[in-house]
């Protein structure tokens, strides 16, 4: 478990390395940050992250000629990609965390915004950890993270193409298209109202909206088995809960700051923090779902760039605005790195004890 403590302190250090009055440079920042992120993935065993050794059957059983699954065929034929360079199971391990710290760092980086901050909240908010184990929905989950970020600057193609290629690779990314009508409708107090009442309903029919998804995507129907959901360490702990409360209450405190003091959000802004408040509240209502948790993953990924940017807004007060900054962030992070320890402790993925493959 020590490892995932380091990571820290480490980040900390490559952050002075390249943040100070010699050198300022984020993207080198953010390229070693991510670079020894991805060292750590790569060099973890089969055992570290429930489903790593699944994919590694996978990916041999693709490489072998065995006939591929055509649920995901842009994964397949990445997986042939890599089975060209390497044929040993670990080779996919490799891979898939080579592509998926790539794919949040830049997304970090094309954000704009504190790129130590938002670097600490990717490991802190355990999607890091998340990533160890659903390392195929990651994938999708960055390359919709940074489809998001061409669709708010309205470069359809980019999007589509981002979104088709991660649909390819896990076809739970179609959720993403939710951010179409979230990017083209043009925010008032009215119409913001109408999305958490658009929410509510959504929650209400749950069930049904639940069974139509299991007729849509048969192969996501074991998550209805109680036997095998039993197997699975979810994230439906008290604590958990209460984290997700604490967040939420944050966020509506920030809110009410930024909306009492007049703080200008820009457009992009409202509908950065509009399509992350879809997985904040979603979550507390289905905490014990592990196939809604996961399917969240698309929105509430976008967490490690909205809480920077609201937290950025609210420094805005305070004369002293960066060491504002600093204080509000570190307070924010206490908690965070709280329920970082819990789910550790919970064996949340089943990422506890790290062991590499050397």
């Amino acid at each position: 478990m020590f490892i995932y403590f380091l990571i820290f302190p480490i980040i900390g250090l490559i952050y002075l390395a390249f943040h100070n009055p010699i050198i300022k440079n984020r993207k080198l920042f953010l390229i070693c940050s991510f670079s020894f992120l991805a060292v750590i993935a790569s060099l973890r065993a089969n055992t570290v992250g429930s489903d790593v050794a699944n994919y590694q059957n996978i990916f041999e059983s693709t490489i072998n000629g065995y006939t591929p699954d055509t649920r995901y065929p842009v994964y397949v034929t990445y997986s042939h990609i890599v089975g060209l360079v390497s044929q040993n199971p670990y080779a996919i391990t490799i891979a898939n965390s080579l592509v998926i710290c790539s794919l949040i760092g830049i997304f970090i980086y094309r954000s704009g915004v504190h790129s130590l901050y938002s670097t600490f909240l990717f490991v802190g908010m355990y999607f890091y950890g998340d990533s160890l184990n659903g390392a195929r929905q990651y994938i999708a989950v960055g390359l919709i993270a940074n489809a998001f970020l061409f669709i708010l600057n309205k470069k359809w193609m980019q999007y589509i193409l981002l979104t088709v290629l991660a649909i390819g690779i896990h076809s739970t990314a179609i959720l993403s298209l939710i951010f179409i009508p979230i990017v083209v409708v043009k925010w008032t107090r009215k119409n913001i109202f109408m999305f958490f009442v658009i929410i509510i309903v959504i929650s209400l029919l749950y069930n049904r909206i639940i069974s139509l998804f299991y007729i849509i995507f048969p192969q996501y129907s074991i998550y209805s088995n109680q036997q095998f959901l039993s197997t699975i360490p979810t994230q439906g702990t008290g604590m958990i809960v209460i984290y997700y409360l604490f967040l939420l209450c944050l966020f509506l405190v920030f809110l009410y700051v930024i909306n009492s003091y007049n703080l200008q959000l820009t457009s992009v802004e409202i509908k950065i923090i509009l399509s992350y408040s879809i997985s904040l509240l979603l979550s507390i209502i289905f905490f014990k779902n592990v196939l809604i948790i996961r399917m969240l993953w698309y929105f509430s990924i976008l967490g490690i760039i909205c809480f920077p940017i609201i937290i950025d807004k609210v420094s805005a007060l305070f004369k002293k605005n960066k060491q504002a900054r600093v204080v509000i962030f570190s307070l924010f992070f206490v908690i965070i790195f709280f329920a970082y320890v819990i789910q550790l402790k919970k064996g949340i993925d089943e990422i506890v004890p790290y062991i590499t493959w050397l």
